[in-house]
């Protein structure tokens, strides 16, 4: 299916939900719902147009949100049940602006992932929480700046590289977790700090 149009734009106002799969494209704002839960399939923002979030971008059920086109506004970003959010530029590039991203998994352990793409860049007013199976990676060049907390509660925060050359690594959170380094050409700016458990721990991209 498809929604919007090329001339004109639109709001999915706050009682409102948008949901299933196919293309978003033209100018909205988002102060609603815009659920991906399709198993299998995409909901896609395309350009163009001016987008919007001052509501809840949701992936569930096996559904993929796909941002493939600039994204502003102060709404939130979930995943869960086997759905995935994935930033994936439709040109040359996108920058995704928010409040908060929360990814975790079900209770039949079908986990939520939140990628960033290579020429991708996601920005967060207040933090982002990795619960139990969740999933955030940032991949190739994407960059992650997080003006708050970046809290792992049992999920993984990994940041890789397209280069076989170039080593990545991962944080993964748990009681005690194991701590390796984040390389390579993905970046992971954060302004409070990164939680694994309850317990902060010292970060440096260097």
């Amino acid at each position: 299916s498809r929604l919007g149009d090329f001339k004109s734009s639109f709001t999915n106002s706050k009682m409102h939900r948008i949901e299933g799969g196919g293309l978003v494209y033209g100018g909205m704002t988002n102060i609603g719902t815009l659920r991906a839960d399709l198993p299998g399939q995409q909901l896609i923002l395309f350009p163009p147009g001016n987008k919007r979030n001052d509501g809840l971008f949701l992936a569930t059920g096996g559904g993929t949100l796909r941002l493939g086109d600039d994204v502003s506004g102060s709404g939130r970003y979930e995943a869960a049940d086997g759905g995935a959010i994935v930033l994936a530029p439709s040109d040359e590039s996108i920058s995704v602006d928010g409040a908060s991203v929360k990814v975790w998994s079900d209770v039949r352990g079908a986990s939520g992932t939140f990628t960033i793409g290579s020429n991708s860049a996601l920005s967060l007013s207040d933090g982002i929480t990795v619960e139990s199976g969740g999933v955030v990676e940032a991949t190739g060049n994407g960059v992650v700046r997080v003006e708050g907390d970046f809290v792992v509660m049992g999920g993984i925060l990994s940041a890789s590289c397209d280069a076989s050359d170039m080593p990545s690594g991962a944080i993964a959170g748990g009681p005690t977790p194991p701590i390796k380094g984040i390389k390579g050409a993905a970046q992971l700016s954060v302004v409070g700090n990164i939680y694994l458990g309850s317990v902060a721990v010292a970060y440096s991209s260097k």
